[in-house]
């Protein structure tokens, strides 16, 4: 499907999730938001006074909001921040000024450490980025452009979306008991899915989000304004959708 085949019903879709969107799911949309908008602010002074303080702050709670400390993942990477020292800080403050994604790649290479994987790595970046161009991923997103799920389970609108988005080819891997994950657990995985996030995730929700507000498609915010459709917000759209229908994945 192209740009020409944008059609209203994928656009409801799109501005439907956008709005129910909520993490974790059951904070409710507001609380969501306000939590989003405060880590944003955090990362912004973090990233344009140079302190490595609050740096190190944000660092930890963009890990906890996107991993909920899920098997004590955030206190492990506490003590790997720990022992990388204020030398790694100053390093990632490097790749700024986060005005253009023109680091992007190298800044992700170097969040990679013990403890914080791809999908917790594009968070970090997409706060420093200020959360605009920077979508974040995740396996329910790479499962999605994937298409590794049930996909025979789905609704006609949904379908119309799958047709519409690009099927992207990321490794996906089973993570035992059958139960797939994003490949990002040995280094030749993380680069490729890597690679594939960077040239084809990233430009394919900016697409999205471009042909969704030139077709004069917007969401609601909390505030009740109407705004358009940004990269983040299209990733946002299908997490809100996938992490509602778990059981397809």
């Amino acid at each position: 499907m192209n740009a020409s085949e944008m059609s209203l019903e994928i656009g409801r879709w799109f501005k439907a999730y956008r709005e129910s969107y909520e993490w974790p799911l059951g904070a409710g949309r507001r609380v969501s938001e306000e939590d989003i908008n405060c880590l944003c602010s955090d990362a912004h002074v973090a990233a344009a006074e140079g302190d490595k303080e609050v740096l190190h702050s944000v660092l930890v709670k963009i890990h906890r909001w996107k991993t909920q400390n899920r098997q004590g993942q955030t206190s492990k990477y506490c003590r790997t921040l720990q022992s990388l020292g204020m030398g790694y800080l100053n390093r990632l403050l490097g790749f700024g000024p986060f005005t253009d994604t023109q680091n992007l790649g190298i800044l992700i290479d170097h969040l990679k450490v013990t403890n914080c994987n791809l999908p917790v790595c594009t968070a970090i970046a997409s706060f420093l980025y200020g959360r605009k161009s920077v979508p974040i991923l995740d396996r329910f997103l790479s499962q999605f452009f994937a298409r590794e799920f049930r996909l025979n389970l789905v609704d006609g609108q949904t379908s119309q979306v799958l047709r519409y988005v690009k099927n992207i080819k990321f490794r996906i891997e089973d993570g035992g008991a059958g139960n797939l994950r994003l490949a990002v657990y040995t280094r030749s995985g993380f680069n490729y899915n890597l690679n594939v996030y960077l040239n084809e995730f990233t430009p394919e929700c900016v697409r999205i989000g471009e042909e969704l507000s030139g077709s004069g498609i917007g969401y609601t915010d909390i505030h009740g304004r109407c705004v358009e459709l940004l990269p983040i917000d299209v990733e946002m759209a299908v997490f809100s959708w996938a992490i509602r229908h778990k059981n397809l994945f």
